[in-house]
């Protein structure tokens, strides 16, 4: 009576983690110089900036990263959006452009599928700095995703030295996946239920019946926990 249909459990995630790029994962965050002035970006800062810069309103994260290609070491851009959940990752055109005050920079990047092909769009975004820690970004939706951008709803980042991603997860992935996994179990055990009448079998009602709700939790809470730790991997990167 009771079946789940596996190959939907990780329907709305990412494998970021598996991109085809090449790549092998280098130390997250190398020691830098950061600026200069709590409120001003150094020069050196054009070709990424290192911690983490999260958002717990938006649900948003990201971070640079060095990797290993067979091009040399390249940084990358880690993009998650915790309330879909999705993960995405893009590489840096060029330096980023720097403001006449020095409090903004502006990246332009190239993001990459599940296949590792870099996409033919250009994104830009900027981040402005408001003190050593506290950063403005704005968010835009795109078919691709939510991207950082240079228009769309600004958001109050924070810079620390660890992920945000398991602080992110409990926030708003688990329960996004668990409102997800449950509507699909939901779906198919009620699809069984109505061939089991239909076939003439005298089965209990899923909906009122303890023992399958029983399951049906267990089920999306086992599939939960795991779509939530392979959010978390990919958003680290750790290949």
């Amino acid at each position: 009576m009771f079946k789940t249909n596996a190959k939907r459990r990780h329907l709305f995630l990412v494998a970021a983690a598996t991109l085809s790029l090449g790549f092998v994962s280098l130390a997250s965050h190398p020691t830098q110089t950061q600026a200069a002035s709590s409120k001003t970006f150094s020069a050196s800062q054009t070709a990424g900036l290192t911690g983490y810069y999260s958002s717990t309103k938006a649900g948003y994260a990201f971070h640079w990263k060095y990797l290993q290609s067979s091009k040399g070491i390249q940084r990358v851009l880690i993009f998650g959006d915790f309330k879909k959940p999705t993960v995405m990752v893009a590489v840096p055109t060029k330096l980023a452009s720097q403001s006449k005050d020095k409090r903004t920079l502006k990246f332009t990047v190239k993001t990459a599928n599940s296949k590792g092909k870099l996409s033919k769009t250009n994104y830009s975004f900027y981040i402005k700095k408001q003190s050593a820690t506290q950063f403005t970004v704005k968010l835009k939706s795109y078919s691709t995703g939510k991207l950082p951008s240079t228009s769309g709803t600004a958001y109050r980042f924070t810079r620390t030295s660890s992920s945000p991603a398991t602080k992110l997860t409990n926030e708003w992935t688990r329960d996004a996946l668990t409102k997800t996994y449950t509507k699909q179990v939901n779906a198919n055990v009620e699809k069984q239920y109505q061939e089991a009448l239909a076939a003439g079998k005298k089965v209990a009602d899923p909906k009122t019946d303890a023992t399958t709700q029983a399951k049906i939790k267990s089920t999306v809470d086992s599939a939960a926990d795991k779509g939530v730790k392979q959010v978390i991997k990919n958003f680290n990167y750790n290949v």
